[in-house]
């Protein structure tokens, strides 16, 4: 699941390729209101409302396993901007993605 936290639209999408449903949205909202009224009481800042949830259309994975792969690649996707089902990439290319964050975070000596 990727739950992106859109502040300015008061809105939380969620991205969920195991197919989640609107209860699974809702909830999330209804935490992140939580989160947003905790920090602006004890900060005494302007409170940003009541966030509503909204599931978006997500590529669904058809094993238990991929869910890490599936989330890391709608967030890059929507971090770009794009809409995550127009990448062209499904179940099939998993393999190949997971290659591909792996020699991309191999790279960096840091970790």
């Amino acid at each position: 699941k990727l739950a992106v936290v859109d502040v300015p639209r008061k809105s939380v999408y969620l991205y969920d390729s195991l197919g989640g449903d609107q209860d699974d949205v809702d909830a999330i909202a209804k935490n992140v209101t939580e989160l947003f009224k905790f920090f602006t009481k004890k900060h005494r800042a302007k409170s940003a409302g009541t966030f509503r949830g909204v599931l978006k259309v997500s590529n669904k994975q058809r094993t238990g396993v991929d869910c890490g792969v599936f989330a890391i690649m709608n967030m890059v996707a929507v971090s770009l901007g794009l809409d995550p089902r127009s990448q062209g990439w499904s179940q099939r290319a998993i393999p190949h993605c997971r290659n591909r964050l792996m020699i991309l975070l191999m790279r960096d000596k840091n970790w």
